[in-house]
């Protein structure tokens, strides 16, 4: 009920069409709250409006955006880089395709470190990282955290993430921002809670009683280091 209160609030305050939040055990994958508006009453069907019956968290795929930029920190502490002392230049953008350029015109520094990249979320650091390690690193650890992968959950229809058809370097680079991948909320909350978690996978579950697996696929160094960065 808190959390649709919640919700509903900030739904009217920035004036949008439709929201959605899910709070996760990151330890063992169980939903303890999951609201998805628009919504309706079921005691009042003649009321239901159109769109009103979609769940969000497992129907609806999305770029999820800034979101995603945390990813590429979790490849930077998993392959042990140097880009953790790194400072990155982002001044002048990042010429992503003849015809358009990132830039971040939300940061006043010329310059950023490597924590600035997240804490003040830039493009063109975020631009710079992925392309110092790489799309086969990038695939790999995608592959590693299943967003290609279908999720079950109980008999509930849920969505299959749309990954780029050609995942070439400049789809790389779109990813690292959080652009050029869409995927559900639920694939995302999921894949965040091996971040933080101690580096373990879980399986999203809606049923307390369900048995639950964990299987480490990043390691525990690297789930404490996001950790830390996420509170910066």
């Amino acid at each position: 009920h808190k959390v649709h209160e919640e919700l509903s609030s900030s739904l009217k305050l920035y004036n949008a069409n439709s929201a959605v939040a899910i709070i996760m055990d990151v330890n063992n994958g169980e939903i303890i709250s999951l609201v998805s508006l628009p919504d309706f009453n079921p005691n009042h069907p003649e009321d239901i409006k159109a769109f009103s019956e979609n769940n969000l968290a497992f129907e609806a795929r999305y770029e999820m955006g800034s979101t995603l930029k945390i990813f590429n920190a979790a490849l930077v502490y998993e392959n042990n880089s140097i880009l953790e002392k790194k400072k990155f230049f982002i001044k002048n953008g990042y010429q992503i395709t003849p015809d358009k350029l990132i830039e971040d015109d939300h940061i006043k520094k010329d310059e950023l470190n490597f924590n600035e990249v997240f804490t003040q979320s830039s493009n063109v650091g975020s631009i710079n990282i992925i392309e110092d390690l790489g799309i086969k690193k990038q695939k790999e650890l995608f592959e590693r955290l299943k967003i290609n992968s279908q999720i079950s959950l109980n008999g509930l229809n849920v969505v299959k993430n749309k990954l780029p058809k050609n995942w070439d370097s400049q789809a790389s680079k779109f990813i690292s921002y959080g652009y050029g991948m869409s995927i559900s909320p639920i694939s995302l909350v999921s894949s965040y809670a091996a971040l933080v978690n101690g580096g373990y996978k879980v399986k999203p579950k809606v049923n307390q009683k369900e048995n639950y697996s964990k299987k480490r696929i990043l390691k525990d160094s690297t789930s404490k280091k996001i950790n830390l960065l996420l509170n910066e």
